[in-house]
């Protein structure tokens, strides 16, 4: 019987990291590049970002806000005029 066993460490002093930390987008705007249904992609600081609103449709080219983040769950809300 054979199995796998994984006999070397993930950690971060090694260099490994989980997934990007996106904490640094917190509070920052930028402009959806899709449509928001309510999942899509919007450019903050130059980057694209896979971003959630909070359940309502935000149409592309809106300017939006990083209001929360979770691990790797960007949300937004639209920024009103």
């Amino acid at each position: 019987r054979s199995s796998l066993i994984l006999k070397d460490s993930l950690t971060a002093e090694a260099g490994y990291q989980a997934s990007e930390d996106l904490s640094k987008y917190l509070g920052r705007t930028g402009e959806t590049e899709t449509v928001l249904r309510p999942a899509g992609i919007a450019v903050i600081d130059g980057e694209r970002v896979n971003v959630v609103s909070r359940g309502e449709f935000i149409g592309k080219g809106d300017t939006v806000v990083v209001e929360k983040v979770e691990g790797v769950r960007v949300m937004v809300r639209k920024v009103d005029a």
